[in-house]
């Protein structure tokens, strides 16, 4: 997704049938890490990749491309982005109600996974002006998200999000 970000892609990309299936590519995605979080609540406080790419950041840019559906001529764009918005809202959900607890919005609990893994949240939002090249700077309810005391449930392990959800969905496919 930040490649994604990062090309900028226009309203006039996005409508379109190619715009349809990548918005439908992001649902999929976003269903599969709600699951994560909700089979692996560890994976939560394994802080991951750098700003740009982290899915700490990045999931306010989805939840703004799921508006920019939304608000297409397409019909299927229009389907796939509430595909997007949908799984985003579900996944802000388990976000905010197992580890969060603001009680906000999807954009508020996204800003605030962000702020709690001390990272910059990434929005694309007409209402805000924000973009892809400016980006929300968010405090940290870790001490910037860059400590490594086993006694802080929010501490930092590099890399080691991805190796545990790779063992626990290799292990699953090993028992079939």
């Amino acid at each position: 997704m930040a490649l994604l970000r990062d090309s900028a892609p226009t309203t006039e990309r996005i409508d379109s049938i190619a715009g349809a299936l990548l918005l439908d590519s992001l649902a999929t995605e976003a269903a599969r890490v709600r699951i994560d979080f909700t089979q692996y609540a560890v994976a939560y406080y394994v802080h991951d990749g750098e700003d740009h790419s982290s899915l700490a950041a990045i999931l306010g840019y989805a939840s703004a491309l799921a508006q920019r559906g939304q608000a297409s001529q397409r019909l299927d764009v229009r389907m796939t982005g509430g595909l997007l918005a949908a799984a985003s809202e579900d996944l802000a959900t388990i976000l905010d109600q197992r580890f969060l607890h603001t009680g906000g919005t999807p954009r508020e609990v996204f800003a605030a996974y962000a702020a709690d893994h001390g990272r910059a949240a990434v929005v694309l939002d007409a209402d805000t002006g924000v973009g892809p090249d400016r980006v929300l700077h968010l405090g940290s309810a870790s001490g910037g998200g860059r400590n490594k005391d086993p006694d802080n449930p929010h501490s930092c392990w590099p890399g080691a999000r991805s190796a545990f959800l790779t063992a626990c969905r290799t292990a699953r496919f090993m028992k079939a």
